[in-house]
């Protein structure tokens, strides 16, 4: 089911309760926001920590596979 909501002109919008409950939503409950390519994406947030990686960041993860990668076949 779509439905069309108004952005208020503080950019404010309320999602439809039947949305909440299908999301578990509760008043105050923190909702990540990020732009795709696709439009807006909303998802709640959990008590999880949480990090958001960019492009830098999956930079330094790729790199540290590589040199663990090559400290496993040092050690063979």
């Amino acid at each position: 089911m779509d439905d069309c909501i108004t952005v208020s002109v503080q950019g404010a919008i309320v999602i439809p309760a039947h949305l909440c409950e299908a999301s578990g939503l509760k008043p105050n409950d923190k909702v990540l926001i990020q732009s795709t390519g696709d439009g807006i994406l909303l998802r709640p947030i959990t008590d999880d920590a949480f990090e958001i990686y960019s492009d830098e960041r999956i930079v330094e993860f790729a790199s540290d596979e590589q040199a663990l990668s090559q400290l496993l076949l040092m050690s063979e």
